[in-house]
C-alpha cells in the first residue's frame, strides 16, 4: 500500500508531465490543473499533519521558493504558470525523506532542492545550442551578420541558433534592413514569438519542462549543487 509520501510523488509526477505536455503544444496551462491538485496538496496536508518541529523549516522552504519564483514572474523571467507550478509543486511535496533518510540529509527543503536543480538542467540548453551549431556552423551560419562583433557572434552561438522555421521561440536579432543581433530581455509573459524566417533565435522552453526534470532528478539523486561542487 502506498503511504502519503508516495501519493505525493505521483501526484506531482502526474501534474508536472501534464502541465508540461500542455506548456510545449500550446504555451499555456489551464488554471484547473493548478486548482485540482492544489486541492489534493490541502487534503494531503489534512490527513498527514507534519510534525511541529518540522512545520516552521518546510514553511521556510516553501516561503523562499514562491518568492522567488514570484520574482522570477515579475521581472518576466517566467510565465504565469510556471511560478504557479512551483508553488503548487512545493505545497504537494513540502518534503521528501527517501533519499535524504539514507544519506543523513534533511528533505524538508526538498522544493527548494528541485527549483535548484531546474535551473541547473535549464543551463544544458547552451549545451543544445552549441551542438546545433557546430553542425550548421558550415552552411552559412553568420551569412548577413559580417558585420558583427566577433563578442556578439559568440553570444549568439551560445544562447540561440538560427531558425528556418521558428515555432515558440525568441527573436534575438532586431527587424531592420540591416541584419544585427539584439540580445535586449524579452518578458516571457508577454514578449511575441519570432514568426519571421531564417532568423536568429532563443529557445522559448517552459519551465515547467525543466521542472518536471529538475523534480525527477532531485527523487533520484538528491542536490545536483552538491553532487557537482
Amino acid at each position: 500500500m502506498l503511504g502519503p509520501e508516495e501519493v505525493r510523488i505521483l501526484l506531482a509526477l502526474a501534474m508536472l508531465s501534464l502541465a508540461s505536455a500542455w506548456d510545449l503544444r500550446s504555451r499555456s496551462v489551464s488554471d484547473w490543473l493548478w486548482i485540482v491538485f492544489g486541492a489534493a496538496a490541502a487534503i494531503l496536508f489534512a490527513l498527514d499533519i507534519p510534525a511541529a518541529e518540522e512545520l516552521p523549516m518546510m514553511i521556510l522552504g516553501l516561503g523562499m521558493v514562491a518568492g522567488v519564483s514570484f520574482a522570477a514572474y515579475r521581472t518576466g523571467l517566467f510565465g504565469g504558470a510556471d511560478a504557479i507550478g512551483v508553488v503548487v509543486l512545493a505545497l504537494l511535496v513540502p518534503e521528501y525523506t527517501g533519499r535524504y533518510m539514507q544519506a543523513g540529509e534533511p528533505g524538508i527543503l526538498f522544493p527548494l532542492t528541485v527549483f535548484t536543480n531546474a535551473l541547473l538542467i535549464s543551463a544544458f540548453q547552451v549545451a543544445a545550442n552549441v551542438a546545433r551549431n557546430l553542425v550548421s556552423l558550415r552552411r552559412g551560419l553568420f551569412v548577413g551578420f559580417e558585420q558583427e562583433s566577433a563578442s556578439k557572434k559568440a553570444v549568439a552561438f551560445l544562447i540561440g541558433y538560427r531558425a528556418t522555421n521558428p515555432r515558440f521561440a525568441f527573436p534575438i536579432e532586431g527587424g531592420g534592413s540591416q541584419r544585427k543581433f539584439d540580445f535586449g530581455f524579452r518578458n516571457a509573459e508577454t514578449a511575441n514569438y519570432e514568426s519571421r524566417k531564417d532568423v536568429w533565435v532563443t529557445p522559448g522552453i517552459p519551465f515547467l519542462v525543466f521542472l518536471l526534470a529538475g523534480f525527477v532528478v532531485s527523487i533520484l539523486f538528491g542536490d545536483l549543487v552538491s553532487l557537482l561542487f
